[in-house]
C-alpha cells in the first residue's frame, strides 16, 4: 500500500517544494491540487520532473473550488466542464 499526502496543505509553498517537503517527509506519493498549479503557476514538465527525480508517483485532484457541473445556470455549467476538461489535459501532462 502507498500512502501519500496532498499538495494543497503545502499550499504556500511551490508545488515543487511541497513535493520535496512530502518525499522529505517519508512519502513516494502526492495528490497535487489543481487550484495548487493554478495558484503557483508552475508548468507540468517541472512539476513532472521534480516528482520523477524524487521516484514520486503522482495523482491530481480536479478543480474543486467555484465550480458546479450539474448547475442549472448554462454558462456555470460550462464553464464548470470547461475547467474540469482543463484538469484532466493537466493529469495527462502529468
Amino acid at each position: 500500500m502507498i500512502f501519500g499526502i496532498n499538495t494543497w496543505f503545502l499550499k504556500e509553498k511551490k508545488v515543487t517544494e511541497a513535493l520535496e517537503m512530502i518525499n522529505g517527509y517519508g512519502f513516494e506519493y502526492a495528490e497535487i491540487w489543481m487550484e495548487h498549479i493554478l495558484k503557483t503557476g508552475e508548468s507540468t514538465g517541472v512539476i513532472r520532473q521534480k516528482a520523477e527525480d524524487l521516484n514520486m508517483k503522482l495523482s491530481l485532484h480536479a478543480t474543486s473550488y467555484d465550480i458546479n457541473i450539474a448547475s442549472v445556470n448554462k454558462g456555470i455549467r460550462q464553464k464548470s466542464l470547461k475547467q474540469v476538461h482543463e484538469a484532466i489535459r493537466t493529469a495527462d501532462k502529468l
